[in-house]
């Protein structure tokens, strides 16, 4: 099921017009059918029987809203589960992204995580395919992880206490991550507006927890991903919060996923198993857009159309 809101903004930065926009992929789960989409890749570089076994990744295509567990939940039909206890990325089969037109990638995220200090991170991002989205926060928490492409995470849970919370990253093999953006979730974004304006405090969440500000926790998030070449633009709920320049332009694959730099501190979601890491996506849209005439600041006041599932 999908609803379609209007979202006023005083400030806020354009994104490209949804105007003619040609629709490459969509996903909102409903068919049964949807897990033969997507290309699962787990972190592999861990040895079995550790933190971050692969073994203990699933991706759920045909996950039951109501299995959130609470009565006052009034949302209908199914999406997509993931749980890692390490780092796991879906990719879209079938849709190369080649650099040669725009291209919005969207989708509607619910994290519910239960953990209280971990990092946990939602990503989106274009890929080889080959190897998952993973980011290890700082040196000395530097593993053995290997990773290729652009792509960006926020935090989904109420750690907001360093730089990290959101970044924007591009990894060309083994080895950490370059950051593209990074910024603290307790201060202000790329564009200078709080998080705490973009996501504010909801109490109770849609799920009955409490949901504290500038985290994607508890709560429905419409994320989007827009590829202009060797240029990517990352909005949550249509609000730009960085705009950066990669290396090259940026090729491959559509890809969602989940990591935890931290994950032996992982108390995990609600829904079990546990204690891996849980978040919840629905109504992906791939799309090529126009491109943007303009994206300076838009005029106070200014509307934006944007997904978003109730």
């Amino acid at each position: 099921m999908r609803a379609f809101h209007i979202l006023t903004l005083s400030v806020l930065t354009s994104l490209p017009s949804m105007a003619g926009a040609q629709v490459l992929f969509f996903d909102d789960f409903e068919g049964g059918t949807s897990a033969g989409n997507y290309s699962l890749v787990a972190d592999t570089t861990r040895p079995p029987g550790t933190t971050g076994n692969p073994a203990s990744d699933s991706f759920d295509a045909a996950f039951s809203f109501t299995d959130l567990g609470d009565s006052s939940d009034v949302r209908t039909g199914t999406g997509a589960q993931f749980l890692t206890e390490d780092a796991y990325t879906a990719f879209v089969s079938g849709v190369t992204i080649d650099g040669s037109q725009p291209i919005k990638i969207s989708y509607d995220l619910y994290a519910n995580p239960s953990s209280s200090g971990s990092t946990e991170y939602s990503f989106v991002g274009v890929g080889s395919g080959a190897l998952p989205f993973q980011h290890y926060l700082r040196g000395s928490e530097i593993g053995n992880e290997e990773t290729d492409g652009v792509f960006a995470g926020g935090l989904t849970d109420s750690d907001t206490a360093a730089d990290g919370d959101y970044v924007v990253l591009e990894g060309v093999g083994a080895g950490s991550p370059t950051d593209l953006f990074n910024a603290d979730a307790a201060l202000s974004n790329y564009v200078g507006t709080s998080f705490s304006d973009i996501l504010p405090p909801l109490t109770p969440g849609p799920s009955g927890e409490s949901t504290p500000g500038r985290v994607l926790q508890h709560r429905w998030v419409n994320v989007s991903l827009t590829i202009l070449g060797d240029r990517a633009l990352y909005a949550l709920n249509g609000t730009i919060v960085a705009d950066v320049t990669a290396s090259g332009p940026i090729t491959g694959l559509a890809g969602f996923g989940i990591g935890d730099p931290f994950p032996s501190s992982n108390q995990g979601g609600r829904i079990p198993p546990t204690p891996n890491t849980e978040l919840i996506i629905d109504n992906v849209l791939i799309e090529v857009v126009p491109e943007p005439t303009s994206l300076g600041l838009a005029v106070v006041g200014g509307l934006l159309g944007f997904r978003r599932r109730r």
